[in-house]
């Protein structure tokens, strides 16, 4: 009975974070247990497929309430082998959490590319692209690598790896790379160039922020035919070399 379920999950959160805060635990513990739990991910094409949800992130957050009520008990662990234990439970539902948040992200980005490649107009899909794809695109990536760091956190074994293996070709490709070629394709990318000296641009752009819609914006307005980025500058001309090309 419900007692008895109760009785057993305090027993283990006592056994797993030790007494300073097994009850509190065992409390948050409670609300997911019986299958409780939200699934961010199904089995599409193989295990852990992502799926794009176009239902906001801020409507769906709520589902992982109980993650940032368990990040809040940890200060309170005593002893490393608990808090080893409690970091572990802690960091693979942050990695749930962010799995549905890259899910969103996901789904959001597709949204705004569609904007941009359903306009008629060829001139006015790099302006869409800039104030829509592009900043879609880098949340996307910014939440993917928040959740691979998690992932990577609770990986203690060889075989555990898998996931990771799992994740990087299965789910990768089609949650990150599709969409980066998608996106290519607005601003016509030509390809990764040599740096030589002298630079072969018209002009140099520095202390611009680095991303390719600021860097397309600023050389357009100038009435610069392309656009390149090295590091943490903008460089705009009317030609590029071929000779160096690398990717």
């Amino acid at each position: 009975d419900r007692r008895q379920r109760q009785m057993c999950i305090r027993d283990r959160s006592l056994a797993q974070f030790g007494p300073t805060r097994h009850v509190e635990i065992a409390q948050i513990f409670e609300k997911i247990e019986s299958f409780k739990l939200p699934r961010p991910v199904n089995w599409v094409n193989g295990p852990g497929g992502f799926i794009a949800n176009n239902v906001p992130w801020s409507s769906v957050q709520a589902q992982y309430a109980f993650v940032d009520e368990l990040a809040s008990q940890r200060d309170f662990i005593v002893g490393k082998s608990y808090l080893e234990r409690f970091d572990f439970w802690l960091n693979s539902f942050q990695y749930m959490k962010n799995v549905a948040k890259v899910c969103c992200s996901w789904g959001f980005y597709q949204q705004n590319i569609l904007k941009v490649t359903s306009e008629p107009d060829p001139s006015k899909r790099i302006p869409l692209a800039n104030s829509y794809a592009l900043p879609a695109l880098v949340a996307l990536v910014s939440d993917w690598s928040t959740m691979i760091n998690y992932l990577h956190s609770i990986v203690k074994s060889p075989g555990e790896m898998g996931t990771i293996m799992n994740v990087e070709q299965h789910s990768m490709p089609m949650v990150i790379d599709i969409n980066y070629d998608n996106l290519n394709t607005v601003y016509n990318y030509i390809g990764c160039y040599r740096d030589p000296s002298p630079h072969y641009y018209n002009v140099t752009i520095p202390n611009l922020e680095p991303l390719p819609g600021t860097c397309s914006s600023s050389c357009r307005k100038q009435g610069y035919l392309y656009f390149g980025l090295q590091l943490n500058t903008c460089f705009c001309g009317n030609s590029y070399q071929t000779q160096q090309h690398i990717v």
